[in-house]
């Protein structure tokens, strides 16, 4: 499995950009598989201003990316949930959550 290519997006005067965000987590399996559970690749992000996006991979025909800032209690049901790939220790993930 690939990872995405990395992508910039601007909502709301907000700049979303995998190139300087960090990828918390997914659910990718580290053989490259989805995971049994999961219907498509969905990628988990923190940017430097602290926001969180998520990128998911939609494969078939006209394979694309889409991309879509999230609240932080979504990234944190993403997290605790069906994201399973955690790269980034939860307290450095959600600086300020207990």
């Amino acid at each position: 499995m690939n990872f995405p290519d990395k992508l910039t997006l601007i909502l709301n005067r907000e700049r979303y950009s995998e190139k300087v965000a960090t990828l918390i987590a997914h659910n990718v399996a580290k053989d490259g598989r989805k995971r049994e559970h999961s219907s498509v690749p969905k990628f988990l992000y923190r940017s430097i201003n602290g926001n969180f996006f998520t990128v998911t991979l939609i494969h078939g025909p006209g394979e694309r990316e889409t991309f879509a800032p999230v609240t932080m209690e979504d990234a944190l049901l993403l997290y605790d949930g069906w994201l399973e790939e955690r790269l980034v220790p939860f307290l450095d993930a959600f600086p300020g959550c207990r």
